[in-house]
């Protein structure tokens, strides 16, 4: 762990403590407990969804020119708050660079929807070699969690750290200013390719 912080800046860092947490369990052990902590909310109150799949998007590392890593993020459902997104890893780079294309492809989500932030509300295992995620987007710097997207969530990730709103400002300090552009999917379930 110690060589890839010597590799990375500050700002990625930050970004995965805020998805992931300061815990040094393995990223395995992470997502099996967000996957726990979601099927457990989903249990009290499933989302419902108002599905709109002419605006879901879909963000692939292989569109973005990523060689060392193939991961694939489609939004499969969308009602005004929250976004129901799948996520594929077929072949993981670092833990780090994985968890930043996932927050890269939140943050398209977030701007295809005209949000400024997004939070990691939970996730689950789908059972077919990927993970769901519930996010939540909104245009409120600092949104009481519960009031915003329902008591069903908590303030803390499964790790016991507190969640927090990543802004698509910051990020796109991260990423720069690369040409961005939507093209139509050929895919079954209706969703949109960013680029």
């Amino acid at each position: 762990m110690a060589g890839i912080r010597k590799l990375t800046t500050r700002k990625p860092r930050a970004a995965y403590v805020a998805l992931f947490g300061r815990s040094t369990k393995s990223w395995r052990m992470k997502v099996i407990m967000l996957a726990v902590g979601l099927w457990v909310a989903l249990l009290g109150a499933p989302v419902t969804a108002a599905t709109n799949s002419a605006s879901l998007v879909q963000v692939d590392t292989k569109d973005h020119g990523y060689t060392n890593m193939a991961i694939r993020v489609v939004e499969l459902e969308r009602d005004t708050k929250i976004s129901k997104i799948r996520v594929t890893i077929t072949q993981r780079g670092s833990s780090v660079g994985g968890s930043m294309f996932i927050m890269r492809a939140c943050s398209e989500i977030a701007k295809a929807r005209g949000t400024e932030y997004f939070i990691v509300l939970g996730g689950e295992d789908d059972h077919q070699g990927g993970t769901l995620m519930i996010v939540g987007f909104t245009n409120t710097k600092d949104a009481d969690l519960k009031q915003e997207f329902g008591d069903r969530y908590s303030y803390e990730n499964e790790s016991g750290q507190k969640r927090g709103y990543m802004s698509v400002s910051q990020l796109k300090m991260i990423y720069g200013q690369q040409k961005e552009s939507v093209v139509p999917s050929a895919s079954t379930n209706g969703a949109t390719p960013r680029r």
